[in-house]
């Protein structure tokens, strides 16, 4: 809608992490004025299920989203996003934006992280254009999925850092 309301011409998106799945949304639905499409620390697995032991534990880290949001939050924080070697200032502050996001959203906008696979693998597939990719390397990026739905292609640029914010952890290389 911003790109509607301000007719603005030759956009470049970018989105990190579920930011992905926003600009993949918008990159078919309005493709015209986009030129670029780059997703950071996103598409690890493109339009794939998680594995069946992940798959498993999903309803309890749901249940446990519902009934205490804050300490399940972080506890998933911790255990996909950040890693033993993740600075503790870092650390410190993503658990802190987690614990106190606001619930409703929180718990809607992890749940959408285990159900997206499916609408990401039609969209990838009908994406106009090349993806570019900023991937951090605390998880590695299955390229195969992306081999399959990326039918524009794709690029991946690797950052070595130990969890899923290198626009933090190593802003220099990030920037670059």
């Amino acid at each position: 809608e911003v790109i509607r309301q301000l007719h603005l011409q030759n956009v470049i998106i970018i989105g990190h992490s579920m930011g992905g799945a926003a600009i993949l949304e918008a990159a078919v639905a309005y493709p015209e004025p986009i030129i670029g499409f780059v997703g950071v620390d996103f598409f690890k697995m493109a339009g794939t299920a998680f594995p069946p032991e992940i798959q498993a534990q999903i309803p309890g880290i749901l249940k446990n989203l519902h009934d205490d949001f804050p300490n399940a939050s972080e506890a998933y924080a911790r255990q996909a996003l950040l890693t033993p070697e993740t600075d503790a200032e870092i650390t410190d502050r993503v658990v802190n934006d987690y614990r106190n996001a606001d619930p409703i959203m929180g718990v809607g906008s992890i749940e959408s992280v285990f159900s997206y696979w499916k609408r990401e693998r039609e969209l990838l597939q009908q994406l106009p254009f090349k993806l570019y990719l900023i991937q951090c390397d605390y998880f590695p990026t299955q390229e195969a999925p992306l081999q399959a739905y990326a039918k524009s292609g794709y690029e991946i640029t690797h950052i070595h850092a130990t969890s899923h914010y290198p626009m933090i952890e190593k802003p220099a290389d990030f920037n670059r």
